[in-house]
């Protein structure tokens, strides 16, 4: 018989070997730090508002995503979710798991381990039942809804568990629903030589034989008898009515000493205190403020020292409002300390705050009024799965609309297509499902099905959508041919290298001065002599022949003319470098000073000369190279190549480490950086051989010696009337001369 107490005293403690360990820190809020600013406010539900705020931080402003949670009001509910259709031993996103539970709001809770299947280490109950006891490590802590309906931290609950063999004798039971803390082989193993229960609330399989461990027994439990006994196999269904218990070492021994197939199983798990009557809960971390006030220890675990994407929960001093916050980490703002999330938490209000699964975890999913779903809030594109989150429910029931929009183009042309969209929201906060929206326009002005509408008519009209008994108009001006003033094309002159291209952009003016950009299916090009080019969605793509020709457009009847010009640099006409240069252009790799000049016989600064590098070679900048720092100011075109040049070693610096990357570069000091690059700078060939090519051979100074003589003797750096210059800076056309034959004829 299967007995289930909720409140089961545990005789044992299990400790999970987790060390922090605190130091001292200030407790004060900064004097005078700015206050929050209040920059958007979003009703979610009754009783549940999103707001985003700004706050100026060590010279920076933060913004700080806040959902407020008022616990009072009978419309919102919090509830822990979890993991991909509510299996606890996966992972999701939160706005993945918040669009699965219909939430308006979730935040990320507890930590979990990277490498495993899922699993929270943190405690989960749902509607009062328990469903995974949380992980026993020293300082985490557990935020729970009380049945009285107030919102607490408690810390140290620990779990309960117990099976009873036929014969009477008791085993411990470990776990419930959790994943592997540690492999077999640590001493922090939670799965060695214990017994751990698994639900149907974990998934559908059972954990089989984890790797690594030997002598597994998995016992199968149905309507309270045993159903099955395995030893060493793989996952298996957990059967709806029941159970699964993963047994190791002395677990296992006892599960085959005590069982049989149809044996009777009693059961019995909890958590303590039992004073504690939980609804819902969730792990947490770290409290970070308590009465009111910053902790006075904040941990110094290297993971979170610093500044970082942060996530936390505040409580208010009755217990009685929540505030989930999230603030991110770009390269826009720094995100902040523990020191600085806890003084943000305690001037919204709350008297209690608990840091959550920060850093690269940070997730604040949020539903605003009249979206179809939740939408991340803070940071980047990028977003991991997580084990659980905190989440805010509407339960208020459906109501009349409160609220109707229409999106879409308020000025089309004739013989166009446009999609508009609907959003709304009822009384009660719950979005209006646009599938149920009826769509009308006057017949004369447009065809229309569903929401998409084909214009056939110039003047006035509007666009209408009803939904239970409620409509709302959009005004849309359909104009024709007698309404364009003109059309502008930019740039106003295409100047391009054979087989480049170039983006156009085209705006129709009208004669009020108001402007419609089109779409590229309503603009149609034609480009004089085809075969100097053509245009593939609005950009214009040379061929491979030089000249001039014209290129118009032409939009609802209008049409529009401009000059292409076909070529490479004005100034290199008879140059003894410009077939070297036009190779170099048409692949991209040589730029102009200005459009159609290249200044062949320009020198060339350090910066310029790595920028050209960088386009040859195909530099990708890593963590690493991002995080290359230099003493002085850099050019910012020049600085990603800069960075990863220091950062390899390509470009070393002077003797005071300095780039100096406005300053010319000389042929030497090209020689040297190039032998680098082709990972010869060991060369070792009889530098004294220098003085049969060169006359002023005794000018280049020792250290480029090597370099000079390994590219003169591939043929990639030369002189002129036998002298090499080595102090003489390069040219822009000794420059793609050199890079051509170093990188791309090689």
């Amino acid at each position: 018989m299967q007995q289930v107490k909720s409140n089961f005293q545990k005789a044992t403690v299990f400790l999970l070997a987790f060390v922090m360990v605190f130091t001292t820190g200030l407790s004060a809020q900064a004097a005078g730090a700015n206050s929050l600013q209040l920059k958007e406010e979003k009703k979610l539900a009754h009783g549940a508002v999103y707001k985003v705020f700004s706050k100026l931080i060590d010279e920076k402003q933060i913004q700080v995503n806040v959902v407020e949670v008022d616990l009072k009001n009978p419309s919102v509910q919090i509830a822990p979710i979890f993991g991909d259709s509510g299996q606890i031993g996966s992972r999701a996103k939160v706005t993945t798991m918040a669009n699965q539970n219909q939430a308006v709001a979730a935040i990320n809770s507890s930590f979990f381990r990277m490498n495993n299947e899922g699993g929270t280490l943190g405690m989960l109950v749902k509607d009062g039942k328990l469903l995974s006891n949380a992980a026993e490590v020293p300082g985490w802590n557990t935020f729970a809804l009380l049945k009285d309906g107030q919102a607490t931290v408690l810390p140290d609950i620990l779990f309960n568990g117990q099976i009873i063999a036929p014969n009477g004798d008791p085993f411990p039971i470990k776990g419930m629903n959790k994943t592997e803390y540690f492999p077999p082989d640590s001493p922090a193993s939670n799965y060695s030589g214990s017994l751990h229960l698994f639900t149907k609330e974990w998934g559908s399989l059972s954990r089989g034989t984890p790797t690594g461990y030997r002598d597994v027994v998995e016992m199968e439990v149905t309507d309270g008898l045993v159903s099955d006994i395995r030893i060493n196999e793989g996952a298996q269904p957990i059967p709806e009515n029941g159970y699964v218990l993963l047994a190791h070492g002395k677990a296992s021994q006892f599960i085959l000493d005590h069982f049989g197939l149809g044996d009777s199983v009693e059961i019995e798990y909890g958590y303590s205190p039992e004073a504690y009557e939980i609804e819902e809960a969730i792990g947490v971390n770290f409290l970070l403020v308590t009465d009111g006030k910053p902790i006075a220890e904040f941990p110094t675990d290297s993971a979170l020292l610093g500044k970082n994407a942060r996530s936390a929960i505040g409580i208010n001093r009755n217990g009685t409002t929540l505030y989930l916050i999230a603030i991110e980490k770009t390269e826009a703002q720094p995100g902040v300390t523990l020191q600085q999330l806890a003084d943000i938490l305690i001037e919204l209000g709350a008297y209690t705050g608990v840091n959550l699964d920060g850093g690269g975890s940070t997730s604040l999913a949020v539903q605003k009024p009249g979206d179809l779903g939740v939408t991340r809030v803070n940071g980047p594109a990028f977003e991991r799965s997580v084990a659980d989150a905190l989440a805010v429910f509407n339960v208020a029931p459906k109501a009349e609309p409160m609220e109707l929009m229409i999106q879409g183009p308020q000025k089309v042309l004739v013989d166009s297509e446009a999609v508009y969209t609907f959003k709304g929201y009822d009384k009660n906060y719950h979005s209006l499902d646009p599938q149920k929206v009826s769509w009308k326009i006057p017949e004369e002005f447009a065809t229309l099905v569903n929401n998409q509408v084909k214009w056939i008519k110039g003047g006035d009209t509007q666009i209408t959508a009803s939904i239970d008994g409620k409509s709302v108009s959009l005004p849309v001006s359909v104009v024709g041919k007698e309404q364009i003033e003109k059309l502008e094309i930019v740039p106003e002159v295409i100047e391009v290298a054979p087989l480049q291209q170039q983006n156009l952009e085209i705006k129709i003016v009208l004669k009020d001065g108001s402007t419609i950009v089109p779409t590229s299916s309503q603009v149609t090009w034609e480009v004089e002599q085809a075969e100097m080019g053509q245009i593939k969605n609005n950009q214009f793509v040379a061929g491979d022949k030089t000249g001039s020709t014209f290129l118009t457009a032409k939009v609802a009847g209008v049409s529009a003319e401009i000059e292409v010009k076909v070529g490479y640099f004005d100034d290199i006409d008879g140059h003894w470098a410009q077939k070297n240069i036009e190779q170099m252009a048409v692949k991209g790799y040589a730029k102009g000073l200005q459009p159609r000049i290249f200044g062949p016989n320009e020198s060339l600064t350090r910066a310029d000369f790595i920028v050209f590098l960088s386009r040859i070679q195909g530099w990708q900048l890593g963590d690493e190279e991002k995080a290359v720092t230099f003493t002085e100011e850099m050019p910012k075109y020049a600085l990603p190549a800069l960075q990863y040049a220091k950062y390899h070693e390509i470009m070393m610096g002077d003797e005071k480490g300095l780039m100096n990357p406005g300053q010319s570069i000389s042929r030497m000091e090209v020689s040297v950086i190039l032998a680098r690059l082709l990972e010869q700078e060991s060369f070792d060939g009889d530098t004294a051989s220098l003085e049969g090519l060169y006359k002023d051979a005794n000018e280049i100074p020792e250290w480029a010696q090597s370099a000079v003589l390994l590219l003169s003797e591939k043929k990639i750096f030369g002189g002129a009337n036998q002298q090499f210059y080595p102090r003489k800076d390069i040219t822009r056309a000794e420059m793609a001369t050199v890079l051509l034959r170093a990188f791309v004829r090689h």
